[in-house]
């Protein structure tokens, strides 16, 4: 069962990235494989200064400390290919950030995993970007990717940040039901998604606090 439940957890967290297109595109700010923030700027045209990110988002990423004993934190891959920009079969254009930063945790058995990412994009950008992918999850019932179909479902979740929803992504493979609590929180121009998964059923509990932690780290980040 542990390597059949890991193979469709990757595949619960590689689709939690496509609800939004992922944070922001493509070819995001490097990082340093651990987990910890990526502080590279995006390019910025010839002769013009990149623009200072407006908060760190190394700063409102969970901690190993914050989870259970005998939990790990997972090795973050800077140069993994993330493909296209993809949801609902449809391609997005999101704006890369100004800077980015991802962490992820599994635990003893590997599951359930707990998945972070924050996006920090130039001012104004993130309103538009939340405002666009809160719309294609509202309107995407599932989608079908690699010959797996993911069923896809609003879901009631704490208000966080300046705004935020929540969605439930399930999907069975090789026999095993597997389900991931994705929840999307605004704060100010950063963005930022914080998956849940684990075999079915989810445990929404569990994602609602280390939603809310992330949440309060982020605001924290901000000087909020």
């Amino acid at each position: 069962m542990r390597s059949r439940a890991l193979g469709g957890l990757a595949a619960v967290l590689a689709a939690a990235g496509m609800l939004l297109g992922g944070c922001g595109g493509g070819d995001g700010a490097d990082s340093d494989g651990t987990g910890s923030a990526a502080t590279s700027p995006a390019t910025a045209p010839t002769d013009t200064a990149p623009a200072a990110p407006a908060l760190d988002p190394g700063e409102a990423l969970l901690a190993l400390a914050d989870f259970p004993s005998g939990w790990t934190q997972e090795t973050v891959d800077p140069d993994a290919d993330e493909g296209e920009d993809t949801f609902c079969g449809a391609a997005t254009d999101n704006p890369d950030p100004v800077t980015e930063a991802e962490a992820r945790f599994a635990a003893p058995r590997g599951v359930p995993q707990v998945q972070q990412e924050v996006a920090v994009f130039a001012e104004g950008v993130a309103e538009r970007v939340f405002a666009e992918g809160r719309e294609r999850v509202a309107d995407c019932a599932g989608f079908t990717e690699e010959g797996v179909t993911f069923e896809l479902a609003p879901l009631s979740f704490p208000a966080l940040g300046d705004e935020s929803f929540a969605a439930r992504v399930r999907f069975t493979n090789e026999g095993f039901d597997f389900e991931g609590v994705v929840s999307y929180t605004r704060v100010g121009p950063a963005l930022m998604i914080v998956t849940t998964a684990e075999p079915a059923p989810a445990t929404v509990a569990r994602a609602e606090r280390y939603a809310r932690l992330a949440a309060r780290r982020l605001q924290a980040a901000r000087g909020g």
